[in-house]
């Protein structure tokens, strides 16, 4: 069987996200009251933003029902005047980014709302206020963080480590047994095309069984 193969033209990690964002935060040329996180991946861009500016984190749903985590007490809400929107990577105007800005400045149409994405596709400019990096939009994309959530084309996996945990002589008493009682690790939320392993070839037969 022939199965159809994308160009990735970029693999984002968390170690380059981290490194993105470190980039990014240095250039900031305004300071913000509160952090605002759209989940669920952009919780962990804007933590980051809020940990290392020392400000307050929310998430949409959260703010608009004034919930905020913070390390300092805000006076009153009335100290709040300028937020930060932030997104890990937005690809259309009419997305979630516009979505909760307007959940937000519905409830607080005063407020000063500046939206932020670390990656975003060149037709989505007009749907942040700043950003850090383009994604390629002729190109497969892909963010380690989104591999269990999200399936473009096909998709092989190693087992060992990704699909069920490694192999650990102090948790199971013999090889064998491993193979046979594995505990499940990172389990996609797609059928998967192909299983990679290393796996000696004796133990194909085991192998085949649990897959």
């Amino acid at each position: 069987m022939k199965y159809p193969m994308m160009c990735i033209q970029a693999f984002r990690s968390f170690q380059d996200a981290m490194r993105d964002l470190d980039e990014w935060v240095k250039t900031f040329p305004e300071r913000y009251d509160v952090i605002v996180g759209i989940p669920r991946s952009g919780m962990f861009v804007a933590s980051y933003i809020a940990t290392k500016l020392g400000v307050p984190l929310s998430t949409p749903d959260d703010f608009v029902r004034n919930e905020i985590w913070f390390t300092c007490v805000l006076k009153k809400p009335t100290d709040i005047h300028k937020i930060l929107l932030v997104d890990d990577g937005v690809g259309r105007i009419d997305g979630q980014m516009k979505q909760n800005f307007y959940k937000i400045k519905t409830v607080f149409p005063t407020l000063e709302i500046k939206r932020a994405s670390l990656y975003i596709y060149k037709n989505a400019v007009e749907a942040v206020d700043r950003y850090y990096d383009y994604l390629d939009d002729n190109h497969l994309n892909r963010e380690e963080w989104n591999l269990l959530h999200r399936k473009y084309g096909t998709l092989g996996v190693d087992m060992d480590g990704v699909l069920c945990h490694d192999w650990d002589p102090a948790r199971y008493r013999t090889y064998e047994t491993f193979l046979q009682t594995a505990e499940p690790f990172m389990i996609p939320k797609f059928k998967i095309d192909f299983i990679i392993t290393n796996r000696h070839k004796k133990y194909a037969n085991e192998t085949s069984g649990v897959a």
